[in-house]
C-alpha cells in the first residue's frame, strides 16, 4: 500500500506534465493496480492469436496526453501500449505486425509510440528496439497530436520532453523534422531549453535545429522567440551559457512581444542569469512592445520593491539601466513604492519614449492607480500630453471609467475637450462606452456636448448608437441635439 500512496501523492502534487507524474498515473491506472484497456474487444477480434482479452475499465478524462482525441477517447490505455510494457517480445511484436498490415491501425500505432516515448527508460537498448519497431510498423514520425493538453506535439517533442537521448537520436536518424512547431509555435529545441537539457540541445543543434522560432502557431503568428529566451525564463543558467557559447544572439527580440533573454530573466527574478547576460553584452535598456524594460519588470509588483529583486535592481542600475524608461512599468503595475524609488533615482516623470509615446501618468490613469497619479502630479507631471494616437491622460481615464482620476486631472488643469487624432474627446469616448458616472462628471465640468469627431458624430449620437439611453438623456439635458 505504501507504493500506492506514493503514486497518489505524485499524481496529485507533481508538476502537471512532469515525467514523474505521468509515470505514477500510468502505474495507478494500468500497471500495479489494475488493467484499463479501452479497445480490447477491437484488438482481440482482429488479432485473437496474439493477445488475450483483459477486462476493461474506463478512466476519467485528462489522464493521458498521448492520444489523438479524434481517434481514441482521452484518458484510456490501448492494448498495444499495454503489450509493449507487460508482454514478451513475441506478443507485442506479433500484435504490432498484425496491426501494421491494416491501415486502420496506423493512428493507433502512432499514439502508442507517443505514449511509449514518455514511459520508456533512458538509454535502454531493448526499449529503443521497441521504438524502432513502432516506426517500422508505420508510426507517423511527424504527425502533430490533436490534443488540447500538448497540442501539436510530435514524436520528437515527446522524446525531448522525457529527456530520452537514445530516442531523440533514433527519431532524428529516422527523419524527424527538427524544426517542426507545435500549436504554440515551439520547437523541440525550445523544449530542451526550457528543461535545461544540454545533451538534447547539442543533438538537436547538430541536426540543424534553429535557435529562433520560425514556424507559425495555431493562429498563424510567428513568435520569433529564441531558445535563449526560454532558458532565461526558466532559470536554466547552464543552458543559457551553452547557448551563448553556441552563438545565440543575446539581444534578439521576440517578433510579437519584443521580449529578450534579459527581460525574461529579470521578470522571473533570475539574478545570476541577468548578471551573465549583462556580462556578455545584453542591452540593459531593451524595450518590449508593451514598453517594459528589465528594470521595470524587476520593480513590478504592488507594495514595496520586492526584497528578492533589490540586488537585481541595484545591478541593473549599476549597468546603466534607464530609470525613466522603467517608470512606465512601475506606473502600470500599481507599485507606488517603485514609482517613488525611480523618481528618486532621477526618472523623468514626462518620459514618453515607449513604442506608443505614452507617459507614466497615462499608464497610471489607464490602470486606475489614483495614488500614483497623485504622486506624479505632485512631481509636476504634465496633464495635457498626448501619445501617438493623440490620447491624453484624461482621455485614458475617461475611456476606462476611472472617474476619481478624471476628477483629479480636471482639477489639475487637464483640457477637458482635447480630442485625439480621430477627433474623439473624453466625453465622446465615455459616452460610447457607457460610463455613466464619468459622463456625469465631465458634463458637470462643462465638457462641450456639441463637438463632433472626424466622422461627424457627436457624443449623443455615439451613446444612442450603443443604446446607452440614460447617458443620451443626460447629454440632451446638457443641450445636445
Amino acid at each position: 500500500m505504501a507504493s500506492l500512496y506514493d503514486d497518489v501523492a505524485l499524481a496529485t502534487r507533481a508538476p502537471l506534465f512532469s515525467k514523474e507524474r505521468w509515470k505514477s498515473v500510468w502505474r495507478l491506472h494500468s500497471q500495479s493496480y489494475g488493467i484499463h484497456l479501452e479497445d480490447c474487444e477491437k484488438y482481440a477480434g482482429a488479432f485473437p492469436e496474439y493477445f488475450g482479452v483483459p477486462y476493461m475499465l474506463g478512466l476519467p478524462p485528462a489522464f493521458s496526453p498521448f492520444l489523438d482525441e479524434s481517434r481514441i477517447e482521452l484518458g484510456r490505455v490501448t492494448t498495444l501500449q499495454y503489450a509493449l510494457v507487460h508482454e514478451d517480445a513475441a506478443a507485442w511484436q506479433g500484435l504490432l505486425d498484425g496491426m501494421a498490415r491494416d491501415v486502420e491501425f496506423k493512428a493507433d500505432i502512432t499514439a502508442a509510440a507517443r505514449w511509449f516515448l514518455f514511459v520508456m527508460d533512458v538509454e535502454n537498448s531493448a526499449q529503443e528496439a521497441k521504438l524502432i519497431a513502432l516506426l517500422n510498423a508505420g508510426a507517423d514520425i511527424n504527425e502533430p497530436l490533436a490534443n488540447k493538453h500538448v497540442a501539436g506535439y510530435r514524436l520528437l517533442d515527446f522524446a525531448v520532453f522525457s529527456g530520452n537521448i537514445g530516442a531523440i537520436k533514433a527519431l532524428l536518424n529516422w527523419g524527424a523534422d527538427v524544426n517542426a512547431t507545435d500549436t504554440l509555435g515551439e520547437t523541440a529545441l525550445m523544449k530542451a531549453a526550457q528543461q535545461g537539457d544540454i545533451a538534447a540541445a547539442k543533438l538537436l543543434l547538430a541536426h540543424g535545429a534553429d535557435m529562433v522560432e520560425k514556424g507559425k502557431d495555431k493562429n498563424g503568428r510567428v513568435h520569433g522567440r529564441t531558445a535563449l529566451m526560454y532558458a532565461a525564463w526558466h532559470g536554466r543558467k547552464e543552458m543559457v551559457q551553452f547557448l551563448i557559447d553556441q552563438g545565440a544572439d543575446i539581444n534578439a527580440a521576440g517578433a510579437l512581444s519584443g521580449e529578450t533573454a534579459l527581460t525574461n530573466a529579470a521578470r522571473r527574478g533570475h539574478i545570476d542569469i541577468v548578471r551573465m547576460l549583462l556580462d556578455k553584452g545584453a542591452d540593459v535598456n531593451a524595450v518590449m512592445k508593451n514598453a517594459s524594460t528589465a528594470l521595470g519588470l524587476a520593480l513590478s509588483g504592488k507594495g514595496n520593491v520586492p526584497a528578492r529583486n533589490r540586488e537585481m535592481i541595484s545591478l541593473l542600475l549599476e549597468r546603466g539601466a534607464d530609470a525613466s524608461a522603467a517608470l512606465a512599468d512601475a506606473a502600470r503595475s500599481g507599485s507606488l513604492k517603485s514609482v517613488q524609488f525611480l523618481v528618486g533615482k532621477g526618472a523623468a516623470v514626462n518620459f514618453a519614449d515607449d513604442p506608443y509615446g505614452s507617459t507614466p501618468l497615462m499608464h497610471a490613469a489607464w490602470y486606475g492607480h489614483k495614488k500614483i497619479v497623485a504622486f506624479l502630479l505632485a512631481e509636476k507631471a504634465a496633464v495635457n500630453m498626448a501619445n501617438k494616437y493623440g490620447n491624453t491622460e484624461l482621455w485614458h481615464a475617461a475611456a476606462h471609467e476611472r472617474t476619481a482620476i478624471v476628477k483629479l486631472l480636471i482639477k489639475k488643469g487637464a483640457d477637458i475637450d482635447k480630442a485625439n487624432h480621430a477627433g474623439i474627446t473624453p466625453l465622446m469616448e465615455a459616452s460610447l462606452r457607457g460610463h455613466t458616472d464619468t459622463v456625469r462628471l465631465l458634463l458637470a465640468s462643462d465638457a462641450d456636448v456639441h463637438l463632433k469627431n472626424n466622422k461627424g458624430e457627436t457624443a449623443l449620437q455615439l451613446a444612442a448608437a450603443k443604446k446607452h439611453y440614460a447617458i443620451a438623456a443626460m447629454l440632451q439635458e446638457a443641450g445636445a441635439q
